[in-house]
C-alpha cells in the first residue's frame, strides 16, 4: 500500500515510514541477532579503544604548549615585547587570498622574561584595513593550558593556534593577524616595544586579503560606462563624479595580474597637449582594497579619489586618469597619449565652497 500511494504522487515524505519504524527495528535486531558475533569480539575492541582514547585523543588537546631549544628553520625571526612577555618568532602561511569558512594555521614562539604576577591572556585577530575585526582568539597560552603565571623564565614556547573565519563573514579588504596580550581579566591592552626601542600601538603581520565572492563591487546605474583596458589586464568599467570633488572608478580584471600599482586621478589647469608643459592643480590616488594578485579575472573593484582643490579654482577642469607601478615608477599601457585617459570635464568645488552653500 505504502509503494502503491508514493507512486502516486510526485513527491514522498519520510513520515510516511513512521508506522513501520517498530517492525524495521525488530526485524533489523533479530538480522543482526542472526550473525552471532561472539560477546568478546564486540566487548574487547571497545574496552582497548576506552583505554588509548585518553592517551591519544584527549590529554594531546590539553597538554601544555612544548618548549623548544631554539627557534626552527622553518620559523620567521621576529621580536615584539609585551611587558616580560616576548615574540620571538612567528610561523604563519604566506599572503594569500582567504574565504568565508578558511582555517589559517598560526604558530607563535614565546620566550617570558619571567612569569606574569598575575595572568595575561593573548588575542589573535584578523583585521581589515579599517581595523575591524573579522575572527578573533582570546585565549591563555596553548588554548588555556598554561597561564603565564606558571611559564619559566627564559623558556622558548611553542604555541599553535588555528583562526577560524565564520562562514558568514563579510568584506573585501586586505587583512593582518592584530596580536597582543593584556592583564586578564579586565585590564588594558599592554602596548607592545618592538626591536626599535619604540612602543607601537599594536603588533601585526600583514596576511593577505579577505575576499567574500558573494560581494558585488558596482557603483550603480548613476554612474558613467567605460571600456579602457590599462596594462592589458585592468578594464574600466564606470566612473561617477559626486559632491563637486569625488571620483569613484569601477574596475574589473580582464587578466590576472599583480605588482605594486596605483590608480592616479589628477586635474590639470588647462587641457594636457602632447609636448607642452601642463599645469597639476591636485593629484588624489588610490589603491585597490585589495593586491590584485589576489584577485580573480573577472572579478571588480572600486578606488575613490577626493579632491582637495583650492576655492580660486572651483570651476570646469580637464581630469586624467591611469594606472602606474609604484616599485618602479612606471605607467601601464592605456591607447591614449601618456597612457593615460581623459574624463569630460568635470565641475569642481572647493570644501569650503560647498559647506558655505
Amino acid at each position: 500500500m505504502l509503494i502503491w500511494w508514493t507512486l502516486q504522487t510526485t513527491a514522498s515524505t519520510g513520515r510516511l515510514l513512521f508506522p513501520y519504524v517498530t517492525s524495521i527495528s525488530v526485524l533489523l535486531a533479530l538480522g543482526l541477532r542472526a550473525l552471532r558475533i561472539p560477546a568478546l569480539a564486540v566487548a574487547l575492541p571497545m574496552f582497548a579503544f576506552s583505554i588509548a582514547a585518553p592517551i591519544v585523543y584527549i590529554i594531546p588537546q590539553y597538554d601544555y604548549p612544548p618548549q623548544v631549544d631554539r627557534l626552527p628553520d622553518s620559523a620567521a625571526r621576529s621580536y615584539a615585547r609585551w611587558d616580560d612577555i616576548s615574540l620571538i618568532g612567528h610561523e604563519v602561511p604566506a599572503p594569500a587570498r582567504w574565504s568565508p569558512g578558511d582555517e589559517i594555521p598560526l604558530t607563535f614562539y614565546w620566550q617570558p622574561l619571567k612569569p606574569t604576577e598575575k595572568p595575561h591572556a593573548l588575542f589573535i585577530s584578523l583585521i581589515d584595513s579599517r581595523g575591524e575585526s573579522l575572527a578573533t582568539i582570546d585565549s591563555f597560552p596553548g588554548w588555556g593550558a598554561l597561564p603565564t603565571t606558571w611559564w619559566e623564565a627564559q623558556a622558548i614556547y611553542r604555541d599553535d593556534y588555528i583562526l577560524q573565519l565564520p562562514e558568514d563573514a563579510k568584506g573585501f579588504d586586505s587583512v593582518q593577524l592584530h596580536i597582543g596580550w593584556y592583564a586578564y581579566p579586565d585590564g588594558s591592552d599592554i602596548r607592545p616595544l618592538l626591536q626599535s626601542g619604540e612602543r607601537s600601538d599594536a603588533y601585526t603581520i600583514p596576511i593577505g586579503a579577505f575576499i567574500d565572492s558573494a560581494v558585488d563591487e558596482r557603483l550603480g546605474a548613476d554612474a558613467i560606462a567605460d571600456d579602457t583596458v590599462f596594462g592589458d589586464a585592468i578594464r574600466l568599467e564606470a566612473w561617477r563624479f559626486s559632491e563637486g570633488r569625488v571620483l569613484e572608478l569601477e574596475w574589473q580584471l580582464a587578466a590576472e595580474t599583480g605588482g605594486d600599482l596605483r590608480v592616479f586621478a589628477i586635474v590639470l589647469k588647462e587641457r594636457f597637449q602632447p609636448g607642452s608643459p601642463f599645469e597639476i592643480l591636485t593629484q588624489a590616488d588610490d589603491a585597490p582594497p585589495v593586491r590584485l594578485e589576489f584577485l580573480k579575472a573577472g572579478e571588480r573593484f572600486i578606488t575613490r579619489h577626493e579632491f582637495d582643490l583650492p576655492a580660486e579654482y572651483s570651476n570646469e577642469h580637464s581630469s586624467y586618469i591611469g594606472w602606474y607601478n609604484e616599485g618602479i615608477l612606471q605607467r601601464l599601457s592605456a591607447p591614449y597619449p601618456e597612457n593615460m585617459l581623459e574624463l569630460p570635464a568635470l565641475h569642481f568645488i572647493a570644501p569650503d565652497e560647498d559647506q558655505n552653500e
